[in-house]
């Protein structure tokens, strides 16, 4: 099982790399690792602005809204509940994870209450997003919990004692 040392290893781990980072808990806990996450200071650069964003916020990024995009670009990007985006807004967040400019300025960090392990395998969550997504994956106790021998949760989040 993961345990709270493990946890906060890897929120250490990706408060130090800039890459997107997978969240899997329940809502609250989850805003706020990723808000810890986000507002890490480094002695490189200055805290980063955090914007949550919805599904919709994601599309109009995509598709080069200037005001949305710049924001996307600038900030560290939070969505939340990431299993409920749409087919659209999934692509939508690809095509930005795949955006050269956002991929040296912004950051994106996900969260989610269910395990998108299993959504991907259902074929309602694109694998291609999840995996992008899935650089630094931090998984809940809770989660853990949940998991039987099975059926992992996250295959990777589940440690044998």
């Amino acid at each position: 099982m993961t345990g709270t040392i493990d946890l906060q290893t890897d929120v250490a781990l990706a408060m130090r790399f800039h890459v997107p980072v997978l969240i899997t808990a329940s809502p609250g806990p989850a805003l706020a690792v990723a808000q810890l996450i986000a507002g890490a200071r480094s002695r490189r650069r200055k805290p980063a602005n955090v914007v949550v964003c919805d599904g919709a916020s994601i599309v109009k990024a995509a598709l080069g809204d200037p005001k949305t995009a710049a924001a996307a670009c600038a900030a560290v990007l939070i969505v939340g509940e990431v299993d409920a985006l749409t087919d659209v807004e999934q692509a939508a967040l690809l095509l930005i994870l795949d955006d050269e400019e956002m991929h040296l300025r912004g950051r994106i960090i996900a969260t989610s209450s269910v395990c998108l392990f299993h959504r991907v395998g259902q074929g309602t969550f694109d694998a291609r997003l999840f995996y992008r997504l899935n650089a630094i994956h931090i998984v809940s106790e809770s989660c853990s919990e949940r998991a039987t021998a099975a059926t992992p949760c996250c295959p990777d989040a589940i440690s044998t004692a």
